[in-house]
Protein backbone atom coordinates (compact mmCIF):
# COMPACT_ATOMS: atom_id res chain seq x y z
CA UNK A 1 0.00 0.00 0.00
CA UNK A 2 2.92 2.35 0.66
CA UNK A 3 4.03 2.21 -2.97
CA UNK A 4 0.49 2.96 -4.18
CA UNK A 5 0.27 5.91 -1.77
CA UNK A 6 3.56 7.24 -3.12
CA UNK A 7 2.34 6.91 -6.71
CA UNK A 8 -0.91 8.70 -5.86
CA UNK A 9 1.13 11.54 -4.39
CA UNK A 10 3.21 11.72 -7.58
CA UNK A 11 0.03 11.92 -9.66
CA UNK A 12 -1.42 14.74 -7.53
CA UNK A 13 1.80 16.76 -7.54
CA UNK A 14 2.57 16.32 -11.25
CA UNK A 15 5.82 14.43 -10.64
CA UNK A 16 4.73 11.98 -13.36
CA UNK A 17 4.77 13.70 -16.76
CA UNK A 18 1.49 12.14 -17.88
CA UNK A 19 -0.30 13.77 -14.94
CA UNK A 20 0.79 17.39 -15.39
CA UNK A 21 0.21 20.13 -14.54
CA UNK A 22 0.26 19.58 -10.79
CA UNK A 23 -3.23 19.70 -9.36
CA UNK A 24 -4.96 18.67 -12.59
CA UNK A 25 -5.64 15.17 -11.21
CA UNK A 26 -7.06 13.75 -8.01
CA UNK A 27 -5.53 10.45 -6.93
CA UNK A 28 -6.08 8.00 -4.08
CA UNK A 29 -4.58 4.66 -3.13
CA UNK A 30 -7.05 1.87 -2.35
CA UNK A 31 -6.45 -1.56 -0.87
CA UNK A 32 -7.81 -4.57 -2.74
CA UNK A 33 -9.55 -7.65 -1.34
CA UNK A 34 -6.53 -9.81 -2.13
CA UNK A 35 -4.18 -7.56 -0.12
CA UNK A 36 -2.83 -5.61 -3.09
CA UNK A 37 -3.26 -1.95 -3.83
CA UNK A 38 -4.53 0.22 -6.67
CA UNK A 39 -4.24 3.89 -7.52
CA UNK A 40 -7.39 5.59 -8.71
CA UNK A 41 -6.91 8.89 -10.52
CA UNK A 42 -9.22 11.29 -12.32
CA UNK A 43 -8.74 14.47 -14.26
CA UNK A 44 -10.37 17.46 -12.57
CA UNK A 45 -9.03 20.23 -14.77
CA UNK A 46 -6.00 22.39 -15.00
CA UNK A 47 -5.74 25.88 -13.61
CA UNK A 48 -3.12 28.40 -12.77
CA UNK A 49 -0.71 30.63 -14.68
CA UNK A 50 -0.60 29.94 -18.40
CA UNK A 51 -3.84 27.94 -18.51
CA UNK A 52 -7.15 29.12 -19.84
CA UNK A 53 -10.29 27.11 -20.49
CA UNK A 54 -9.62 26.94 -24.26
CA UNK A 55 -6.09 25.59 -23.75
CA UNK A 56 -7.00 22.69 -21.51
CA UNK A 57 -6.68 19.25 -23.08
Amino acid sequence: MNRASNQAHRVRTGKLAAFRPAGAFEAKAHGTKDGGAEVWARYVGASGPGWTRAEQP
